[in-house]
């Protein structure tokens, strides 16, 4: 196996063991994601139904439907006759959560849209729903319920009569070690009874085969469970595929994210510039109020103060017109008293009649002017209660445009604080957008996340092309092989022609010394050179015989090999159908020259006829090509590390045969310790490497093929 620099190729000989898993389902991307850790399982299910093909299929615990309908969309694309059922009663559990009315909605409403066809939800318990199934039918079972292992183990053993005789059961959370989970310990217990296979990414999925006849690639998955290095390709091959379904979930949510973020900022934005508005339209408001209220109390003042002044002057008047009508009643009184006392003094003098006179005129001018000073001072008392009045007017109005302007003063706080919430506003807008760049930016990073497990899945693709493209170029090569197998089939024909050829000579030489033995036995019975000649004889017919046995046996050798080598090839070429494998190796080879290869070997006695018997009966079963044979061929022309002229003359016996030199090295030289120049010494590798020696290859095509990479000297001849 080659390494691989950075753990994510496969070697070419894992991935031809892997060959038979690529199906091109699972490459699907996924209709349905939900909330779910099944996701990172959805290619595997795809794969399942590609490779079981149920026909009925339950599954107990849907929630969301992110396995169920993984499982509907492979039965809808492959348009299989297939039935599903999903039996959940949608309210939840420990395990799972519980959760409301709108997640079944949201199930059956894409369930009545795309899969309504085949597909139908069962609202039940699981022990209710097992009336609704007859025995022996259910050949797809996904269990996930309830997670304990009372649960697991109960749900098993209730459904287990339902299955088919190729049913397959599968157990989500078969990794999961916490919160009570006990799938673990009930998978484990059953797989001592039943094949499976388990993955553990994805909280862990267990593949159970509980049927005794499981389709062909299910039986391969579960024999690959023995095979660490096997098992491990398959684990980490669906753990690829599956992270990408987690990341299209990922850019789902971050597209959804960025949409509630884009409207969160739009009404954010929107708010703002309300309330900008507001505050612009208020401050516009306030200050037209606040022009007015000082336009007004400047013109009260005015007016207060012009009052205060004319109320001053108009006191300082009537307090001199009070002083002044105090002067003038003064005169009136000292008049008065002036003409009472003249009255009085000239009472003597006068006529009273005309004094009483004059003083009535006297008192009634008197009074009447107190009178009219009376009604002054009462119209200046009115003069004054009215200014008193306008006072208080023109007081009161002040008053209020001090509380107005209070309160434009209010206003204008209140305006101050919108203006601060505006600027908080903007302080959260600016952190929207920061944390909406963030959101972009994460998007990005999953965007490109996503464009690599894309990339990843279009080069599994890719490899999945490049393995339908090599089978072609191996049913091509098929071809050439059959017309090089009818070349070889001509090359052993020759070689039965020649052994025939030679038993002939055989039984002549027998006969002549048989011949010359009775012939001269009489005349040199004697004689030491009839004795030289009849050991020369014998000689030359030991030589004979122990060259024919020598072809006997590396046709032996040869037959062996091809089988063993061409059946291996064969199982492991790709596209090689099992009646290509059966197909006799040499079509024609059952006559030579119109003669059965029975009546060529009756001319052979002896050992001679049991070896080619043998050798019939060898080349009888062999199925296959040569494709190793010719594999190493290229695999040595092109190392220029054969000498073929320098071989034959090493090896005179293999110039004798006639056989070709190349072909001689790759299937007897080399594990002889032949060298086939003078840059490789075969036995000086066989003795360095005792791993080659034991197992019989040939020194120089392991050397090229994987020794030369492990490091291996390769030794030149001394």
């Amino acid at each position: 196996m080659s390494d691989s620099s950075d753990g994510d190729s496969l070697a070419v000989d894992t991935f031809e063991e892997v060959r038979p898993l690529l199906l091109r389902s699972m490459f699907w991307r996924p209709a349905y994601i939900s909330r779910s850790a099944w996701l990172d399982h959805i290619p595997f299910a795809f794969w399942l139904i590609e490779a079981h093909r149920p026909t009925t299929l339950v599954e107990l615990g849907t929630q969301f439907g992110a396995s169920y309908f993984a499982f509907c969309q492979a039965v809808d694309r492959l348009g299989l006759d297939a039935k599903c059922y999903a039996v959940d009663t949608w309210k939840g559990d420990e395990h799972a959560g519980f959760y409301g009315e709108e997640v079944f909605a949201g199930v059956n409403g894409h369930n009545e849209a795309r899969y309504s066809g085949f597909s139908r939800l069962v609202r039940s318990t699981f022990d209710d729903a097992l009336g609704y199934f007859s025995d022996g039918t259910i050949d797809l079972l996904h269990i996930d319920g309830l997670h304990t292992l009372e649960a697991v183990a109960h749900d098993f053993e209730s459904w287990l009569p339902k299955l088919t005789d190729d049913a397959v059961v599968l157990f989500h959370d078969t990794n999961v070690r916490e919160r009570g989970f006990g799938v673990f310990q009930c998978f484990e217990e059953l797989r001592k009874t039943y094949p499976s296979f388990e993955f553990v990414h994805g909280h862990g999925l267990g593949v159970l085969g509980v049927g005794k006849e499981q389709k062909p690639l299910l039986s391969w998955l579960f024999e690959a469970n023995d095979k660490p290095v096997l098992r491990r390709s398959i684990r980490e091959i669906f753990s690829r595929l599956g992270s990408s379904c987690n990341q299209a979930l990922l850019l789902q949510k971050g597209a959804e994210q960025q949409k509630r973020s884009e409207a969160k900022l739009a009404e954010a934005q929107g708010a703002l510039t309300a309330v900008k508005s507001a505050a612009a339209a208020r401050d516009t408001e306030v200050a037209a109020q606040i022009a007015k209220l000082d336009g007004e109390r400047t013109r009260l003042f005015s007016s207060l103060e012009a009052l205060g002044r004319s109320r001053e002057q108009e006191t300082a008047a009537y307090e001199a017109r009070l002083a002044q009508l105090e002067l003038e009643l003064g005169d009136r009184s000292q008049q008065v008293y002036s003409l009472t006392q003249r009255r009085s003094d000239q009472s003597i003098g006068r006529n009273d009649g005309i004094a009483a006179v004059e003083l009535k005129q006297l008192e009634q001018t008197h009074d009447q002017e107190i009178s009219a000073y009376e009604a002054k001072v009462r119209e200046l008392e009115r003069d004054l209660a009215e200014r008193s009045r306008e006072v208080e007017t023109l007081t009161q109005r002040l008053e209020d445009a001090t509380a107005e302007a209070e309160a434009a003063e209010a206003a204008l706080l209140r305006a101050a604080e919108a203006e601060t919430l505006a600027q908080q506003l903007t302080g959260e807008v600016e952190r929207l957008k920061a944390n909406v760049s963030d959101r972009f930016r994460e998007l990005g990073e999953v965007g490109h996340l996503l464009q690599a497990k894309t990339a990843e899945t279009q080069k599994l693709a890719e490899l999945e092309a490049a393995v339908d493209e090599r089978v072609a170029q191996a049913e091509s090569q098929l071809a050439l092989e059959k017309s090089e197998v009818a070349k070889l089939g001509a090359n052993v024909a020759d070689r039965f022609q020649e052994l025939a050829t030679m038993s002939r000579l055989l039984k002549d030489r027998s006969a002549e010394v048989e011949k010359l033995s009775r012939s001269e036995a009489a005349a040199l019975a004697r004689s030491k050179e009839a004795e030289a000649l009849a050991d020369r004889r014998k000689s030359e017919i030991e030589r004979l015989e122990a060259n024919v046995a020598a072809r006997f046996r590396e046709i032996a050798t040869l037959s062996r090999l091809l089988k063993d080598q061409g059946r291996a090839e064969c199982e492991q070429m790709p596209g090689i159908s099992e009646q290509g494998r059966r197909a006799p190796i040499l079509g024609g080879l059952t006559e030579v020259n119109g003669r059965s290869i029975s009546e060529r070997l009756a001319f052979v006695s002896g050992g001679a006829q049991e070896a080619a018997a043998r050798l019939r009966q060898a080349l009888e079963p062999i199925g296959g090509l040569r494709w190793r044979i010719v594999r190493q061929r290229r695999l040595v022309k092109a190392s220029g590390l054969f000498d073929a002229p320098w071989y034959q003359a090493q090896n005179p016996d293999v110039a004798a045969a006639g056989a070709d030199p190349l072909d001689h090295f790759l299937l007897f030289g080399g594990q002889e310790g032949r060298s086939p120049s003078r840059a490789f010494d075969s036995a000086a590798y066989l003795r360095e490497n005792l791993d080659v020696a034991k197992s019989g290859l040939n020194p120089l095509v392991h050397y090229l093929a994987s020794g030369r990479a492990e490091g291996r000297r390769a030794s030149p001849l001394r």
